[in-house]
């Protein structure tokens, strides 16, 4: 009945966002908070992690989870644009396409390869879902599982001339979110490998946006510090109070719009239903423009991965955790979730918000007076 009341009362203030469909490019709000379309609509990240969906489905299996996803309300998805370990013919697609011509050798990349890349994320534009796309994924500490002892080998013309062919290929195309790195921080001396790459794509492609994906517990600035290329930051944490990250995002300054990017996945780490729930919610309350789930074996679509497997990633596109996700997405687009901020003084809710693991977050619109105030600072509310 409560959010009956709300959702009416929201929409008599005008305060719901748009239903029609986004506009991408996405974009930074004026706030520095969220993410827009080009009408500068809100939009709400509700994230799949995909990373092996380039190469280890056919054309109509691609179709058949993109299609699942968009019914469900996800609008984003992680891929991998070159996978290294996880995908049963790795780094070659299905069909025996390789990404290079040389093999790990960045300065010879096939163009029927990304011809196909770019096939794949046009399909995901036409059913209005951002690809996060992953140039080159480093592998988690720098090891096997990534690029990052190849793209060490390849030099710094080598990996800048792959980034202005990645970001030439797929700059007409709408409906992308650049990632940078993959499940590592390389160090101070070794930043260059993330650099040269993000510096090609921009030299190419200055329009779409650009975040970071460094080791678990390092957001994106954390792990990449202020890069000029560096437009969204994103939180990764495996922590079990998660929120505690978040709201250390929130509160970094200079402002940047973060998305929970990973944290455990359905199917990995004993995860709990209660605890993907929990982590999704706290992304949004702790003030996230948005949060990406992960499923095992989805991510890698039947291919190796490494966990154990209890179901087929068809079986899986219908668990407990797809379905809680499409079920946040409804609560939060029939609210202005935009103007939420985190609820951290307690001064609405005063008791029982709990500690731990049982932490209960809340947000609220700013009151009034607070609004009065920024409009006088310039502020946007």
């Amino acid at each position: 009945m409560l959010r009956t009341v709300l959702l009416i009362g929201a929409f008599l203030l005008g305060l719901l966002p748009d239903a029609s469909a986004a506009v991408f490019p996405l974009k930074t709000s004026d706030n520095g908070r969220f993410l827009t379309d080009q009408k500068g609509e809100p939009f709400l990240v509700v994230g799949d992690t995909a990373w092996s969906l380039l190469v280890q489905l056919d054309e109509d299996d691609i179709d058949c989870y993109l299609e699942d996803r968009q019914k469900r309300g996800f609008n984003s998805i992680i891929v991998n644009l070159i996978e290294h370990k996880f995908s049963t013919n790795a780094p070659k697609t299905l069909a025996g396409l390789a990404p290079f011509t040389a093999a790990g050798g960045f300065s010879t990349p096939n163009p029927a390869y990304f011809d196909f890349a770019h096939k794949v994320v046009e399909i995901a534009n036409q059913r209005g879902i951002v690809v996060w796309l992953f140039p080159a994924y480093l592998g988690y500490g720098g090891g096997d599982q990534g690029f990052f002892r190849e793209m060490m080998a390849s030099g710094k013309d080598s990996l800048r001339s792959y980034g202005r062919f990645v970001g030439k290929q797929f700059r007409d195309l709408p409906n992308i979110v650049w990632v940078m790195g993959g499940d590592f921080t390389p160090k101070q001396e070794d930043q260059w490998v993330v650099a040269e790459m993000a510096e090609g794509i921009q030299a190419e492609d200055v329009t779409h946006l650009v975040t970071g994906h460094g080791s678990p517990k390092d957001s994106a600035v954390v792990a990449f510090g202020e890069q000029k290329w560096l437009s969204v930051n994103s939180v990764y944490s495996y922590e079990k109070t998660l929120f505690r990250p978040v709201q250390a995002e929130y509160m970094r300054r200079p402002v940047r719009p973060f998305v929970l990017i990973e944290s455990t996945y359905e199917g990995e780490h004993n995860s709990t239903p209660d605890q993907i729930r929990r982590q999704a919610y706290w992304a949004m309350l702790g003030g996230a423009c948005g949060q990406f789930f992960g499923n095992n074996p989805m991510w890698h679509f039947d291919g190796p991965g490494l966990y154990p497997v209890k179901a087929t990633w068809k079986e899986s596109l219908d668990g407990t955790g797809s379905r809680d996700m499409t079920r946040l997405r409804d609560l939060f687009v029939g609210l202005p979730w935009h103007r939420l901020e985190p609820e951290n003084n307690h001064e609405v809710v005063t008791d029982g918000y709990g500690e731990g693991i049982a932490t209960a977050l809340t947000a609220r619109t700013a009151c009034l007076e607070c609004r009065k105030r920024r409009y006088r600072l310039g502020c946007t509310p």
